[in-house]
């Protein structure tokens, strides 16, 4: 089992057989890999954050989530973005991108990269900057800042209801939580209403105008969506920015196996007293 003093080498077999298939690296479970950093896991998947000091009594009562349908690590006190399992091992082992992609090929069985696609081929779509591309419609800004994501499943169904059933010159809504539920099949009137808290308070997306209350009964609320608010519009920078960020340091992981592929190609053509072009 590894432990946070693990030192991470370049010597993978696995790296050197073929470049891994980052798709598949991320995939891994990320508890397994908090396992071998010698991590605990414990019951209900939680954990105590890698940062306790900056905890009231050093985080005692764990406050780290493991989201395992998302294969994220979150902590709550720290309100830190959530990390997958290879920025897990950045953080516990202080390395940068690649040294993590190795030290997780070390230790899990993890595919080549698929042939037929060169290392470093550019994507179909790429991230890009806020004025090239982008569009006033707030999904297409959602999807492509990187807010979505951070969102749950609910959510992502519930801001998807909000935005489509909108009036467009008031930019609000008048809905029940029986056609949220309706529309978005969530079954849970305490899920809807934790999303809609989400996407009000921690997101600012939207802002609630509670219906009155006649005869002890509330009548539907109001929604206004505040895509405009100061506070989402540096929430969606920062998620853009973060996403951007692991592109980055995905493309150059490819071009650095290119290089090293090439390198090897190379070297292994002169053994052979091949010319090289």
């Amino acid at each position: 089992m590894g432990t946070l003093t693990d030192k991470v080498t370049c010597s993978n077999s696995n790296l050197r057989a073929g470049s891994p298939d980052l798709a598949a690296v991320k995939m891994i479970d990320i508890e397994q890999v908090a396992t071998a950093l010698g991590i605990d896991v414990l019951p209900g998947h939680r954990a105590t954050c890698l940062h306790p000091e900056r905890h009231k009594h050093h985080d005692a009562h764990p406050s780290v989530h493991i989201d395992r349908k998302r294969n994220k690590w979150k902590c709550f006190v720290c309100n830190d973005p959530a990390a997958s399992n290879i920025d897990l091992v950045m953080e516990a082992l202080h390395v940068d991108f690649p040294q993590a992609i190795r030290w997780i090929c070390e230790r899990f069985e993890v595919p080549p990269a698929k042939p037929g696609r060169p290392i470093g081929a550019k994507n179909k779509w790429q991230c890009r900057p806020l004025h090239a591309g982008w569009t006033s419609d707030p999904i297409d800004v959602i999807v492509r800042s990187g807010v979505m994501a951070k969102l749950t499943p609910a959510h992502w169904k519930v801001l998807q209801v909000l935005v489509t059933l909108r009036e467009v010159d008031t930019n609000s809504l008048e809905l029940s939580y029986n056609l949220i539920q309706h529309y978005t099949g969530l079954s849970s009137r305490s899920t809807i209403s934790e999303a809609v808290r989400a996407l009000s308070e921690e997101w600012h997306m939207i802002m609630v105008v509670p219906g009155p209350y006649i005869d002890g009964k509330r009548f539907t609320n109001r929604y206004i969506l505040t895509f405009d608010d100061p506070r989402f519009i540096a929430l969606r920078d920062q998620a853009y920015s973060a996403m951007r960020a692991q592109w980055e340091r995905d493309s150059v992981f490819r071009g650095e196996e290119r290089l090293r592929r090439k390198k090897e190609c190379i070297a292994l053509l002169s053994n052979t007293g091949r010319s090289v072009h």
